[in-house]
């Protein structure tokens, strides 16, 4: 998140003041604490459901399988909760 929030600020033409920069450590040492992490592993046939606006997430790398037919196969759909 930090870097896409420092990025925008920049391409905003905003500088970051040392309190800024202070708020955003912070930020980070809380989302770095696991504590306040869940991990999941997802295996085949596995759905994961969120809502973007409550949650923070990321994902961690994956090796691909070398057997044909058994790639990693992910799918991605976004839902408009006001469309219903």
């Amino acid at each position: 998140m930090r870097y896409w929030i420092e990025r925008g600020l920049q391409k905003a033409g905003i500088p970051l003041s040392k309190e800024y920069i202070d708020v955003l450590n912070e930020f980070d040492n809380y989302l770095e604490n696991p504590q306040n992490q869940f991990a999941y592993s997802l295996e085949s046939g596995d759905i994961l459901l969120f809502n973007n606006t409550f949650l923070l997430h990321n994902r961690t790398a994956f090796i691909n399988s070398e057997i044909e037919g058994q790639e990693r196969l992910l799918v991605r759909t976004w839902i408009d909760r006001y469309f219903f």
